[in-house]
């Protein structure tokens, strides 16, 4: 039988019963790895709404509760611009995030994205002025300052959840909710960017 030309890495090799288009185990395994990959990345782009290349490319199915949007591989859920930023870009190191430079959470284009500490976007969500929308639901009972407030008091230890609860008029699972980032989430966010810039004077101050 006359040799074969491996489909994945271009050898000649002796084909027989069980080798007919790759000439190894391992040409076969990366050629249906390839082609996993492939469909991956067609299935992920067939859900946006791609435009102009300096414009925002949309995400066409459900967003979740946080307004991102979700890809789901092998039964677990991803968010999708990142996803977007490893197919286009590459590998996102550990510890960074993908961040939007259009603010847009459904805008997938990579050209959009950039990568950055939690630090480094919290202060340019802060920058931007994004932290100070109102929290989702107009008829609440509490101001920002009102949830800043209960960050405090229950960051020092003094009081519990019911306590914080009865002090502003709400329930201690709202507290719970504010406490955790679920409700009012900006300002959660703020006060971390907020530790993490004074953080970061100190150790300059030290180095100094």
């Amino acid at each position: 039988m006359a040799d074969m030309i491996c489909k994945q890495c271009g050898e000649s090799f002796k084909p027989n019963r069980g080798r007919r288009h790759y000439c190894s185990r391992a040409c076969y395994r990366a050629a249906m790895l390839e082609e996993r990959g492939k469909r991956l990345t067609e299935r992920f782009w067939s859900k946006v709404d791609k435009r102009g290349p300096d414009e925002c490319w949309e995400w066409k199915p459900t967003l979740n509760t946080d307004r991102y949007c979700t890809f789901s591989i092998q039964g677990r859920s991803y968010k999708a611009h990142r996803i977007a930023y490893q197919l286009a870009i590459g590998d996102i190191p550990s510890g960074l995030c993908v961040c939007h430079s259009c603010d847009n959470p459904v805008c997938v284009n990579p050209a959009h994205l950039w990568l950055g500490t939690h630090a480094e976007n919290m202060a340019d969500m802060m920058r931007k002025g994004r932290q100070k929308t109102w929290d989702k639901d107009p008829n609440t009972k509490l101001t920002p300052d009102d949830v800043r407030a209960i960050h405090r008091s229950y960051r020092r230890g003094l009081v519990s959840m019911r306590e914080v609860g009865e002090r502003f008029g709400i329930a201690a699972r709202t507290v719970s909710n504010i406490l955790s980032g679920h409700e009012w989430a900006w300002i959660k966010e703020e006060a971390v960017a907020a530790r993490a810039a004074g953080a970061e004077r100190v150790k300059g101050a030290t180095r100094s």
